[in-house]
């Protein structure tokens, strides 16, 4: 295997993380939160902009839910310095949690 297919596949394999948890966390998010809830999450978010943190905050404790997230998939231990997280957590709020 040469380096670009190195690349290419662990490219893949982390957006596949990035997809799982991702997903994951969306699926937590609707339980942490009534529809109505996230509702006005969505609704927050999207006049906010993307360069402002996510108004999950605002509801509930969002870092716990991702963090439950994490949890849910992996046993190694949660990490807010990983750039895993925040790509995930950038795509459920563009996705708008599955809502």
């Amino acid at each position: 295997m040469n380096c670009m297919q190195k690349l290419a596949e662990i490219f893949i394999v982390k957006q596949t993380d990035v997809d799982r948890l991702a997903f994951a966390f969306s699926m937590k998010m609707q339980i942490a939160v009534t529809g109505e809830t996230l509702s006005k999450i969505v609704v927050a978010n999207r006049a906010s902009g993307r360069c402002t943190p996510c108004a999950s905050h605002d509801y509930c404790d969002a870092a716990e839910v991702m963090r439950e997230a994490w949890e849910s998939l992996w046993t190694e231990p949660f990490d807010w310095d990983n750039a895993l997280v925040e790509a995930a957590w950038r795509k459920a709020r563009q996705n708008e949690f599955g809502f």
